[in-house]
């Protein structure tokens, strides 16, 4: 016997099959004819067409779920982008008006004095929920508010600065 595998997976209850699934072809000559024949059936033709849209629901479940963890890695890196960008302004505040960063703990739940940096960053969370969600309860082990992220920001912004001034000098000489 012959069998496609779309045909015996979605096709009719056995006891309403009355195509090449029961059949039994002796010769090569008629084996031939007959999956012709089979082809063009309304049979054949629905249960391809049952197989080619399971595939197509399957793959799309795939991508939809690979989506999902995409639009999740965007929407991570988004809002680490906005906590960076609101602790790096805070760190530019205090190094434009001369204030020191730290205190006497790096901790914002003390009594005692936890420095401008964090003061600071803690009166942002007013306006800034993204910050504030961040400061209660930060993603993983990352906080960004470390004295080494800190010192980093400071020579990245500070290399940044000296080479905006050293491009507007040439901009003037050119001139």
């Amino acid at each position: 016997m012959v069998f496609s595998a779309q045909l015996v997976l979605f096709s009719v209850p056995m006891h309403q099959k009355k195509h090449l699934c029961h059949q039994t072809i002796s010769k090569v000559e008629q084996k031939s004819e007959k999956v012709k024949e089979h082809e063009h059936s309304t049979h054949h033709r629905k249960a391809m067409e049952q197989a080619y849209n399971l595939k197509r629901a399957v793959e799309h479940l795939l991508t939809a779920i690979s989506a999902q963890i995409d639009s999740s890695k965007a929407v991570n890196i988004e809002r680490n982008c906005e906590v960076l960008k609101s602790i790096a302004r805070a760190v530019l505040f205090c190094g434009r008006q001369c204030i020191a960063l730290r205190g006497d703990v790096e901790n914002l739940d003390t009594p005692e004095n936890p420095g401008n940096f964090l003061v600071l960053l803690k009166l942002l969370t007013v306006h800034n929920t993204v910050l504030k969600s961040h400061l209660e309860t930060p993603t993983c082990c990352v906080t960004y508010l470390s004295p080494q992220t800190q010192n980093e920001l400071i020579e990245v912004m500070g290399k940044h600065i000296i080479l905006k001034g050293i491009l507007n000098c040439c901009n003037l000489l050119l001139y």
